[in-house]
């Protein structure tokens, strides 16, 4: 599937640190990403000690990328 240029919106990752910072980390809450594009939310997630089982995140893309990791 081929997807125009311009419908690409990657969040930027000091917006990113800057959502998590808000919102916090919790041991028992759950996040989910539903498009990882670039990572930036896995990565400010991660960064706070969110943990694996927390955190959700999909994406359409059939290449790994890096904030598959996460």
């Amino acid at each position: 599937m081929h997807v125009p240029r311009s419908c690409l919106v990657y969040t930027p990752p000091d917006v990113a640190e800057a959502m998590v910072s808000l919102l916090g980390v919790g041991a028992t809450d759950r996040w989910l990403e539903p498009c990882i594009g670039q990572g930036a939310l896995l990565k400010a997630l991660a960064n706070a000690g969110g943990q694996r089982g927390q955190i959700r995140g999909i994406d359409i893309k059939s290449k790994k990328e890096e904030g598959d990791r996460l």
